[in-house]
């Protein structure tokens, strides 16, 4: 899943705002308490964004004359962030990046003067906008195209695929090769390939349809991230850390099950790529066309 989010402001009227893109539009909004933001008071302001793969946060500071901005990173599985910023009538130091972090990391990157009054025609107006995104996995990393997936079912259960890649409906961009079943809520979800867990969600409310859905996110060995979604009201069954297998139960669906591989790509925009996959079905291994049932065969041989 990749993030964007921006923190504005000026010194007419001061505003946070922070805004969560999912990379999977079809099925969820960011959960509110997924991205809390804590404002620090006065003029100083702290936008903060926690996830199971560790924690971001972007300060600024101001004083009469300056406006200044660094990052606080603790990167608890490697993750991609780049960051961004526009201003009007400020002069100074801005240093943009778009990199790979792990562990902890203290990142300066803006120094800016403020204008004084009667120094430009807007009589002292300044704005800043500062903005980054953040997606687990590291831009460098590559899909390991060799890898057969299992279907990320049960053994035996056979479901129809209501869009695969280049799917005109939401699979476009940069979800050209993603993939969703049609599936009974609360069938199981299997692990396509094995892993680690880095992160899970479980929705927020059964009742509130728009409430995200709950997901659950494994790390491969070549750095992509499988990214199974549309999970249903607490349908998560595993935990973040937890080592799997291919074919270990992961969670419970909702009525349609979500599964792409992902990594971020270069540069200091949203941005990520998903990769085509081929799989083992009952007729052997295949890519997934939209409109076919496949069966997930009940022995599998290699890879």
């Amino acid at each position: 899943m990749t993030y964007f989010d921006q923190i504005s402001w000026n010194n007419l009227n001061w505003k946070l705002l922070l805004v969560g893109i999912v990379s999977l539009m079809i099925s969820s909004c960011s959960p509110v308490n997924d991205m809390p933001v804590k404002g620090v008071g006065g003029k100083n302001t702290t936008a903060c964004f926690y996830r199971g793969s560790g924690s971001l946060c972007m300060h600024t500071k101001e004083t009469a004359d300056s406006v200044d901005q660094y990052f606080q990173i603790n990167a608890l599985e490697p993750v991609t962030i780049a960051n961004n910023a526009y201003f009007s009538n400020l002069q100074g130091h801005f240093k943009p990046f778009s990199r790979c972090f792990l562990g902890t990391h203290t990142v300066p990157t803006l120094h800016m003067k403020k204008p004084k009054p009667g120094e430009n025609k807007e009589d002292g107006w300044w704005e800043y906008k500062g903005r980054f995104n953040y997606h687990v996995g590291c831009k460098t990393r590559q899909h390991d195209d060799k890898v057969i997936y299992d279907l990320p079912y049960p053994r035996g259960q056979k479901y129809k695929v209501i869009q695969s890649d280049h799917g005109i409906k939401s699979h476009s961009d940069e979800l050209d090769y993603a993939y969703d079943w049609q599936m009974p809520e609360g069938s199981p979800v299997h692990a396509a390939r094995s892993g680690t867990v880095i992160d899970t969600f479980d929705r927020l409310a059964e009742w509130d349809e728009k409430a995200p859905s709950s997901y659950v996110y494994v790390s491969h060995s070549d750095g992509t991230v499988g990214q199974y979604r549309n999970l249903k009201y607490k349908g998560c069954v595993v935990k973040k850390g937890q080592k799997i297998n291919k074919g270990d139960l992961l969670g419970l669906s909702r009525e349609f099950l979500h599964f792409h591989v992902s990594t971020p790509t270069p540069g200091d925009t949203f941005a990520f790529k998903t990769f085509p996959l081929r799989f083992h079905t009952q007729e052997g291994v295949t890519e997934l066309e939209h409109g076919r049932w496949y069966q997930n065969p009940t022995c599998v041989q290699g890879n």
